[in-house]
């Protein structure tokens, strides 16, 4: 997952499992950390975001990306998903 702000600055997230916590990190959690670390301050400012996933994976994170997404990011958030091999 990487996610763009409205300054072009691009923050990055992966999927992020444990076996000593549950649940997981989700790439859109991961990436909203390096939102925060790297000195985002607004979620409104989310302007762009780009989920790359397995074409037929068995847990996908689409649906969780789009609901958190439409829930804190810029209304015109532009989410695009990219199905590879």
């Amino acid at each position: 997952m990487h996610r763009t702000d409205c300054e072009g600055k691009v923050y990055r997230g992966w999927y992020i499992e444990s076996a000593a916590y549950n649940p997981s990190l989700g790439p859109v959690q991961a990436a909203l950390v390096d939102f925060v670390i790297s000195g985002g301050t607004k979620f409104e400012d989310i302007v762009e975001a780009v989920l790359v996933e397995k074409r037929d994976a068995v847990v996908s994170q689409e649906k969780t990306a789009k609901m958190i997404l439409e829930t804190i990011a810029d209304p015109k958030c532009d989410f695009k998903v990219f199905h590879c091999v």
